[in-house]
């Protein structure tokens, strides 16, 4: 029995590590997602900017607001809203996305995969 953890090591890691990132998507899709339209300087101005980049316009109109927010959040949600990918759902492949590129980075260090896969756990 020992041999066969042994010999299959890498496998059962990505095993683990798919049934987490799974975990961690169902989580995030139970989350209640919302989105505030009344404030202008916020939430409202993030979804027009969206609209704008959807329609061939980069940020809309330039005004005082434009670069009040970083425009990174549009372009999210517009990509999201062309591949057909429910928020939720964006938002947890993001974050699986961080942590892997964070358990990658770490590599060097963490030479263990158990440990690296305890990390990605709670990062």
């Amino acid at each position: 029995m020992k041999d066969f953890f042994k010999n299959n090591s890498k496998k059962i890691v990505f095993l683990l590590f798919l049934v987490i990132s799974l975990f961690r998507i169902w989580l995030i899709s139970s989350t209640n997602w919302y989105i505030n339209i009344e404030t202008y300087y916020d939430s409202h101005l993030q979804i027009n900017q969206t609209i704008s980049i959807l329609s061939g316009h980069w940020l809309g109109v330039y005004d005082k607001f434009v670069l009040s927010k970083n425009p990174i959040y549009p372009v999210f949600l517009a990509i999201l809203y062309v591949l057909h990918i429910p928020y939720a759902y964006g938002i947890g492949l993001l974050m699986i996305s961080a942590s892997l590129l964070f358990v990658k980075a770490i590599q060097p260090i963490v030479k263990n995969d158990y440990l690296k896969l305890i990390i990605y756990t709670f990062v």
